[in-house]
């Protein structure tokens, strides 16, 4: 059994991780550190919970990418750089994983009635 001293929710996580996001600041170290955690303890945290910290970050990009392509007018290349993908093609196949279609198309289906 692995003991963390103030264990975190995994929402307090999430939180924390979106936080970071919103920085730029995308990886396991600075989660850990934000929580006050080493990455390894951190990490075997999340392991017990099904969890990962790229999951966690995946998650969140995708809502943000969601968010921006529902909201505003940004081009797809410009929400790809936002959410820190620097290739295009990189973050239209991590669309389609996690929605099923293109940016385009899913911002044409959510605002078109």
């Amino acid at each position: 059994m692995i003991y963390v001293k103030n264990k975190p929710e995994l929402v307090r996580v999430k939180h924390i991780a979106r936080a970071l996001e919103m920085k730029q600041q995308r990886s396991l170290a600075a989660l850990a550190r934000s929580l006050g955690m080493t990455p390894r303890t951190l990490q075997r945290y999340l392991n017990m919970r099904g969890a990962s910290s790229s999951q966690i970050f995946d998650e969140i990009r995708c809502d943000l990418a969601l968010s921006l392509l529902r909201e505003t007018r940004f081009s797809v290349s410009a929400i790809a750089h936002r959410v820190g993908y620097t290739d295009i093609s990189n973050f239209g196949r991590a669309f389609r994983r996690w929605t099923g279609v293109s940016p385009l198309q899913w911002r044409r289906l959510k605002r078109d009635p």
